[in-house]
């Protein structure tokens, strides 16, 4: 706001000046000149704020209609500013500024009290028609006044032939034709004949009244009327453009009829910015007429965001809070300022606002500032934000960007946050911030293009009566290009859908009256081909389905429509096919005649449909529209038919054929001989196929109605009593009972658990006793039991967060990798073990290679198959893990199968060397199976043998080995503890090495305190040297000449209860280490030697 000088600023205020230099406030304080007007509200009463400038003006215009050439014209504009300053007075036509010439005189004149601007053009001419403005700005206060002139070309009539020469008996034409048909378009005016006796044409004169010419969309109600006389046989009509108005719910178009006059009223209940344009109204009595022209503009009201709405700071933070007017078309035509409030009308500190551009302030806020509601508009306040002060250790969620580059600050938690779309959209975003401190699911879904907004105000404008061939073939055309940006939304793709489907409506309303053409009918499929491609994001569909999971049913109905709106345009017996990539859509009219569709060869199409004339009646025209949908079922939500819980989940096998017919103005839904459908499905093997109807009313597969036959295991047919949409339904695996499905859960925690369990023991038993178990076997295995670990705790941690898209598909991508590697290490461990059972050589191999291939392969096929994917087929709605449509999971099936079947011929090999030794020979049969069967419980859990029962669980029937399943691979890791710990023969000697060691240091212990016992009672018993014996009741340690300890029993020392216990377990221990020695027996000794009553004693 510019500033003035006090005296003036007195002057408008009716306040008296405290002296030189200081301005009164109204509250009668004294106040330095330099504050005033300085946007601080310097006086605590807003006085010395009140707004300083104030200009008005208006401009005066003695017509609004010339006529080329004939009509010298002269506008003036007065334009008065308080408190008076220097005016800068602009013109223009459009965005053009006005410059003086020969023709056109520009005028400035200073009044004491007005500033004046003169436009004259001397004459007007038709290129001088259009929309003009004048602007009167004082720094950045401005006032722009618009006005409009029309001018009208004069016709030039010719009447020929000039002269008509007529035989007896002929008949010959006079014709009378304006030249110049830009006058006939402008100037509706009639033309008169006249004969000696004057004029006899019917001469209709008329004028429409509008009580204003501007206003504002959405807030407004206005009526126009139109009156036209005189009333007998006259017919009135009103137009917007060449299109004629028709009444709807928001528009009331009505005629009346008096003694006198017929008048016409158009109300707009309430008028939106899709109104504005030319208007025209004509009354018509034969051949003659009269038009009214009139002009109706319309400003769009300032849609204001105020973001965030909740603005969350630490001690010591500082922040911004934005006030922006989105819609910048009104920014342009309502230059309104934003205003600032808060509740209860606290003052805001006006030095804390700052004016980015227009249309945009921000204000800058600290922690120490009032928390509560802050609110912003324009000219007054409608939009609120909060302020938070961050409590210590209160939790928040963290500042991110999301992958469309909003920024989303730190909040506090349970707190829905709203932030503007991103730049080119319209429209604001929501995100919840979670009591546990995450952000939750964001969508997309209410950000819509301004692209597309516009073309929604043309599809509206189409429905309410504007409806027209060249307005719904440019509405389709301007959709269909921005359905091809690749950076949609999901609000873009969302309002596509419902364009086309109002758009479909409309069309199909009139088709009796409608005609569309190739053209139209090829934009149509463009469109709904990009809305269907596959290069549109399937997770804006996510966001779509999870707020209307009607979508993409919707989309199929409006093919429907549209189709059979266009098959009544067609010749009969020549039917109309579109191709694109994504559907196949022809409609015809057809007369004595079966449908079939395709009706000609097409590319990539293998399945068709037959529908017989005795379904209807063959001597009448029928319109019928077919489509086939390449990429539809990708989008269609899946749900389970009803029944029990052994009920299979269908999943769609085919691709998507439609057909419906039109007979006698009637939809065809009941048939007499049926519909016949082959599709082509790809091989299947052992499933349950299905033919399958999509079920509007509940939005799911039905399968009543319909009957299969095989053909192959890649075709099926189909015979089905109705007409709708058809697939190929598929159930590759039943879903187990809901009593199963717990029990196998369970047991898969319980599993998964013992074996995170058994597999740190196993590392760290193994980490312990390195010397003792020291192989290129054992390296392996603790690399094994590292990566089993990773993956149970991944599995029970992450495989069902299916709530964050992003999570999901980094749990999926590191279970495949952990997998992989657990594989890949257990066809390490085979080749080890069949190695050393094979080769002579007692040369341990070195595990690097083997690790780093095992470790490091996994990583290629994942990469690979990431980068290939893009990230689809990991993870979906039901679990974080890799999916079988996508054809993801058969990147972990491939290999996985490679390594059991390899390990297997592994186990065959070993079995067959160990059966060929000469001690198994000599062995009977019961002893041959102990052996074998101890092997195999010694081999299955490393070599992973066991995931074969994953593959035998393929149905209901076949549930035992689901459990068979989930209880030796859950529990792998545990099997490993118990096979590879507990009885490993080495990690047995092991642990007795550490336990002789331990005791003996403590038996050694319990020695050297008896000895300096033995050694204080010597001192005092100096007859034992003479009699050469002990003391009955003393007892002492025999120690020989090597310095070793010998046993006190056997020098006839009898020893304290410790010692003796410790030299018995001692022995005890020392015996089964030799007898372990000499058997090599893992499963016969054991640590039972040792009485847990004997260790406790210690």
């Amino acid at each position: 706001m510019p500033k003035m000088k006090a005296t003036d600023r007195n002057i408008a205020t009716g306040n008296e000046t405290a002296g030189t230099g200081y301005f009164m406030c109204r509250n009668s304080n004294n106040l330095r000149n330099s504050f005033v007007c300085n946007g601080r509200d310097g006086c605590g009463d807003g006085s010395d704020e009140i707004p300083c400038v104030n200009i008005t003006g208006k401009c005066n215009q003695t017509d609004r209609m010339y006529m080329h050439g004939e009509t010298h014209v002269e506008v003036g504009c007065i334009f008065q500013i308080f408190p008076a300053q220097n005016l800068t007075v602009t013109c223009q036509k459009g965005d053009t500024l006005i410059s003086p010439s020969d023709r056109i005189l520009y005028q400035t004149r200073r009044q004491p009290d007005s500033f004046s601007v003169q436009l004259r053009f001397t004459p007007i001419l038709r290129r001088d028609r259009g929309n003009y403005s004048c602007n009167g700005r004082v720094d950045e206060s401005s006032r722009e006044i618009p006005f409009s002139m029309q001018v009208f070309e004069h016709p030039t009539v010719t009447l020929f032939p000039s002269t008509l020469s007529l035989l007896e008996g002929d008949q010959k034409n006079l014709t009378c034709k304006v030249t110049n048909t830009g006058a006939v378009k402008t100037i509706p005016a009639r033309l008169v004949w006249c004969g000696l006796g004057g004029s006899i044409i019917v001469n209709i004169i008329g004028k429409c009244n509008q009580t204003d010419q501007t206003y504002i969309s959405g807030e407004t109600d206005i009526e126009v009327s139109c009156i036209f006389q005189p009333s007998r046989n006259l017919t009135v009509t009103c137009q917007k453009g060449d299109n004629l108005i028709s009444p709807t719910d928001r528009i009331l178009h009505q005629t009346r009829r008096q003694p006198d006059s017929a008048s016409v009223q158009l109300k707009f209940t309430p008028i939106l910015r899709r109104d504005r344009g030319n208007y025209s109204c004509k009354g018509i009595v034969d051949e003659s007429s009269r038009e009214i022209s009139f002009f109706i503009k319309v400003f769009e009201n300032p849609t204001v965001t105020l973001f965030p709405s909740s603005l969350s700071l630490r001690e010591g933070d500082h922040k911004n809070l934005t006030c922006k007017v989105t819609n910048t078309r009104a920014v342009k035509t309502i230059p309104a300022r934003l205003v600032w409030c808060r509740p209860g009308g606290s003052i805001i500190d006006k030095s804390k606002i700052v004016r980015v551009r227009e249309g945009t302030e921000v204000m800058m806020l600290n922690s120490t500032d009032a928390p509560g509601s802050y609110l912003c508009g324009v000219t007054k306040c409608t939009e609120t934000a909060t302020l938070v002060i961050v409590k210590p250790k209160e939790t928040l969620c963290p500042e991110i960007t999301d992958s469309r580059g909003t920024e989303w600050p730190e909040t506090v938690v349970n707190t829905t946050l709203v932030l503007p779309c991103p730049d080119g959209f319209l429209g604001n975003v929501r995100r919840v911030c979670g009591v546990t401190g995450e952000w939750e699911d964001l969508n997309y879904v209410t950000c819509v293009r301004e692209e597309i907004a516009q073309i929604e105000e043309e599809v509206a404008s189409i429905t309410e009566g504007m409806l027209s061939s060249e307005a719904v073939e440019n509405a389709l055309l301007n959709l269909q290009e921005v359905t091809k940006v690749n950076d949609s939304s999901a609000g873009d793709l969302d309002k596509s859908i419902d364009l086309v489907d109002t758009l479909a409506a409309a069309v199909s309303k009139s088709a009796s009256t409608f005609v569309v053409d190739t053209s139209t009918a090829q934009s149509f499929v463009n469109v709904v081909d990009n809305i269907l491609s596959l290069d549109t994001s399937k997770e804006d569909w996510r966001q779509i389905q999870k707020s209307n999971a009607t979508k993409a049913s919707s989309l199929m109905r409006a093919v429907t429509s549209f189709g059979l709106a266009a098959a009544a345009s067609q010749t009969v017996n020549k039917p109309l096919t579109i191709n694109s990539s994504t559907m196949v859509m022809e409609v015809a009219k057809v007369k004595r005649k079966d449908i079939t569709f395709p009706t000609e060869n097409l590319e990539g199409v293998k399945s068709s449909l037959r529908l017989s004339q005795e379904n209807y009646d063959p001597d009448e025209n029928v319109s019928y529209v077919a489509a086939y949908y390449e990429t539809m079922a990708e989008f269609l939500q899946r749900n389970d038919s009803g029944g029990d819980d052994k009920t299979t989940q269908k999943e769609i096998r085919s691709q998507i054929l439609s057909l419906a017919v039109q007979a006698d103005g009637k939809r065809l839904t009941e048939l007499d001989t049926g519909i016949t459908l082959n599709f082509y499905h790809g091989q299947v093997y052992d499933a349950e196929i299905e033919c399958g109807y999509w079920n509007f009313d509940n939005g799911s597969w039905r399968t009543d109605g319909c009957k299969r036959r095989h053909i192959n295991s890649s075709f099926s047919r189909c015979d089905c009593d109705h007409l709708t949409n058809f697939a190929i339904l598929m159930s590759p695996t039943r879903v187990v009972s809901g009593e199963s499905l717990r029990v196998l859960k369970i047991i898969s925690i319980v599993g998964c658990s013992l074996s995170i369990l058994g597999c740190l023991v196993t590392v760290l038993t193994h980490a312990c006793l390195w010397r003792n178990v020291r192989s290129s076997k054992s390296v392996i295995l603790v690399n094994l039991c590292m990566a089993l670990t990773l993956a149970y705790g991944v599995f029970l941690a992450g495989v069902e967060r299916t709530e964050n898209k992003v999570i999901c598909t980094a749990v999926a991508a590191i279970l495949h990798y952990l997998l992989l590697v657990v594989f890949c290490l257990m066809f390490a461990q085979g080749i080890d073990m069949a190695r050393q059972a094979l080769t002579v050589s007692r040369n341990s191999s070195r595990p690097g290679i083997v690790l780093a291939l095992s470790w490091g392969v996994p990583a290629v096929i994942v990469g690979i198959t990431l980068g290939v994917t893009k990230l689809e087929g990991y993870g979906n709605d039901q679990f974080c893990w890799l999916t079988v449509e996508d054809g993801v999971l058969y990147a972990l099936a491939g290999p996985a199968l490679f390594i059991i079947l390899a390990n297997t011929v592994l186990i065959v090999v070993i079995m067959r060397v160990l059966f060929s030794t000469k001690m198994m020979i000599r062995k009977g049969n019961r002893e041959k199976f102990m052996i074998s069967f101890r092997s195999l419980c010694v081999l299955m859990p490393v070599l992973g043998v066991t995931w074969v029962f994953g593959i035998l669980a393929f149905n209901q029937d076949t549930v035992f080995f689901q459990y068979l399943f989930a209880i030796f691979n859950s529990s792998q890791g545990f099997l490993i503890f118990v096979m590879h710990c507990i009885f490993n023969t080495k990690v047995l000697a092991g642990l007795r090495t550490v336990l002789q060691r331990y005791i003996s240091q403590i038996c050694e212990s319990f020695e050297s305190k008896e000895k300096r016992k033995q050694k204080r009672s010597d001192k005092f018993s100096d007859f034992t040297s003479s009699r050469g014996d002990l003391t009955e009741g003393t007892s002492t340690t025999g120690v020989t000449s090597q310095g070793s300890t010998t046993n006190p029993t056997s020098l006839g020392i009898e020893m304290s209860a410790p010692s003796q216990e410790c030299a018995r377990i001692s022995e005890e221990i020392s015996f089964a280490r030799i007898s372990e020695e000499n058997t090599m027996d893992p499963f016969e000794k054991d640590l039972t030697r040792l009485h847990p009553g004997q260790l406790m004693k210690l």
